[in-house]
């Protein structure tokens, strides 16, 4: 497309397309990948042809999107991610009308969604790793029954700021994607690991960095430091997966089991639809054999 007679070039279209973004209100990390995913796209063109117009693109999309199913290395979850990232900014493209129709991407895999929430057993042994008796350990404790009794996001964890936490009420406030706000509860026993925590904290925080989970520094922890934490627990016992999105599953499958609803559940995950949500009641088996217990015609018919 022409624009004011000169032709958009696609790193051009890419820096107003951050900019877009950053304007728009997403957070930091939400930038940061979008700087990445996108970025990997463009490379891959400047590498063949250098700084194209933006009408060119896509002549590269297939050629693109081959070269990383071909790379052993790159997880169907990590492939699904990059589509979807190529999508939001070529839908920006369309938008803008800096391109004159939509771009063909390929079709989202489809993954197993048979994913195993952590066992009351597995959830205690990684419990007992943590040292409480300094404040690495009481952090690490506590970063860990955040996400088991929340379900938040990795993003949103590294986010909460002092003034987020209400131990006196339970909840936490919590910025979700596009910055919306909502109210996380908080169990009683998470409100005791965070009151502990707290109190050592304080005496830790730099330049008055108000940020509730702090690296050993003294300054707000981030996404890369908690991934390593989760890599050093998985070392300890062996295991293969931990990670904090296991741990969102974790929690949502637990809480259906406990017996929560769906809806309050959808709110607490900061779902925009019941269907993101209804996932965790399949994956609820222990839900269904207690409902199936309580409402069994057969049941019903025999001992009335």
């Amino acid at each position: 497309m022409v624009l004011g007679g000169f032709f958009m070039v696609l790193s051009e279209c890419f820096e107003v397309f951050i900019r877009e973004k950053i304007l728009d209100g997403c957070q930091s990390s939400t930038i940061t990948f979008y700087e990445y995913s996108v970025k990997k796209l463009i490379s891959f063109v400047e590498d063949q042809d250098g700084d194209i117009s933006v009408n060119e693109l896509h002549r590269y999309i297939q050629p693109y999107f081959l070269s990383l199913k071909e790379n052993p290395r790159l997880s169907p979850h990590s492939y699904n991610t990059l589509v979807r990232s190529v999508k939001v900014f070529t839908r920006f493209l369309l938008a803008e009308e800096y391109i004159d129709k939509e771009i063909k991407l390929p079709k989202i895999r489809k993954l197993d969604t048979n994913i195993k929430p952590l066992s009351t057993d597995q959830i205690r042994k990684v419990l007992n790793l943590f040292d409480t008796g300094n404040f690495e350990g009481l952090r690490d404790k506590t970063i860990f029954c955040l996400f088991l009794d929340t379900g938040i996001r990795l993003g949103e964890l590294c986010s909460i700021q002092l003034s987020d936490v209400d131990l006196d009420e339970g909840y936490i406030t919590i910025y979700g994607k596009g910055r919306k706000q909502r109210y996380v509860p908080i169990g009683k026993d998470l409100r005791k690991i965070l009151w502990k925590y707290l109190k050592q904290r304080c005496r830790l925080g730099k330049n008055g960095d108000q940020t509730l989970i702090l690296s050993r520094t003294g300054f707000g922890m981030t996404p890369h430091g908690i991934q390593t934490l989760f890599r050093r627990i998985r070392k300890d016992l062996g295991w293969s997966k931990l990670n904090p999105h296991l741990m969102r599953h974790s929690f949502s499958v637990n809480y259906i089991n406990n017996g929560g609803d769906t809806f309050s559940l959808q709110r607490i995950l900061g779902h925009t639809t019941q269907e993101m949500t209804a996932k965790y009641v399949n994956l609820s088996t222990t839900n269904i054999k207690t409902q199936h217990n309580r409402y069994s015609p057969i049941d019903r018919l025999m001992f009335s």
